[in-house]
């Protein structure tokens, strides 16, 4: 443009030549322009298979986790509680050992044993051996014979067979006709007994007191008293024989009843009772006694 302006105010030409030289100015600068390059023909490309995938499976809600509830604590009274006062310690106390129950033992032993009257009292006595009876001397003394009464059975008469002075020990004799004796009574077995055995709870079956008899003469079932031994007391030395001190409540008519341990032996024979103190005749003095007794022999 700058060239085409020299050229006119240099020669001042006139319009035609003005746009004359315009126009092959123009038609040279067109030309001068350089043309676009044509685009490379692009081979067309197959087109892609499509591949069908599976269909999407939506995936499953997972629930929100819920927080834990948060276990409401009341706060408790905020008033300071008094403080309590700490108790002693009780003392354990010693615990105390029952009686046996001697149930089976009584049950097992009333129907050998007996009520024995004379004509100055009655006492009580026990089967030792068929035949015989074992009861106090100061039961039967003065009389040669006496009235043997059992518990639910007919009474039937027994003779004095010999007597033990210093023991106090007197065996009865009787005729055992199968009719007489009742068929429940059997001799009750003998035990033993030691100061070792102090303490040991005891069985003591007798007649004491009045006793109604029935239409048959009978005397009902033995009473039971259940003691402890207290004291096996050794008197020899001064010819009073050996003692086995019993704390039970007893009466003069358990007089020649026997004492029975826990087993059902029998550990002694009672003798006397002093001030709520039961003296009994042990088993060892018995034994010693008993022999000489069967066989008529007395001292």
């Amino acid at each position: 443009m700058v060239f085409v302006s020299a050229v006119v105010i240099s020669c001042s030409p006139s319009e035609q030549d003005v746009r004359r030289v315009s126009e092959e100015t123009v038609a040279t600068a067109i030309a001068s322009i350089p043309r676009p390059t044509s685009a490379p023909t692009v081979t067309p490309q197959p087109t892609p298979t499509p591949i069908e995938l599976p269909p999407t499976v939506t995936p499953a809600l997972t629930p929100t986790p819920q927080p834990s509830a948060t276990p409401v604590i009341f706060a408790p009274d905020a008033s300071p509680q008094p403080t309590a006062t700490p108790q002693p310690t009780p003392t354990p106390q010693p615990t105390l050992r029952p009686y046996p129950n001697f149930n089976k033992v009584y049950l097992s032993a009333w129907p050998s044993v007996f009520r024995v009257d004379t004509s100055e009292g009655s006492g009580s006595g026990w089967l030792v051996s068929p035949g015989h009876i074992l009861t106090n001397h100061h039961v039967v003394e003065g009389g040669d014979s006496v009235t043997v009464r059992q518990a639910d059975s007919p009474s039937f008469p027994a003779v004095v067979a010999a007597v033990d002075l210093d023991r106090d020990i007197a065996l009865l004799r009787f005729d055992e006709p199968a009719e007489i004796l009742d068929p429940r009574a059997k001799p009750l077995p003998l035990g033993t007994i030691t100061s070792d055995d102090v303490a040991k709870p005891l069985l003591i079956l007798g007649y004491d007191g009045a006793l109604a008899l029935t239409i048959n003469g009978a005397a009902g079932k033995a009473n039971a008293h259940v003691g402890v031994l207290s004291l096996v007391l050794d008197l020899r030395v001064i010819g009073r024989g050996v003692h086995l001190v019993i704390d039970a409540t007893v009466d003069p008519g358990d007089s020649g009843g026997p004492v029975l341990n826990s087993d059902g032996q029998v550990i002694g024979m009672t003798r006397s009772v002093d001030e709520g103190t039961l003296f009994a005749i042990p088993v060892d003095e018995i034994h010693d006694s008993l022999s000489a007794l069967t066989r008529g022999e007395g001292r």
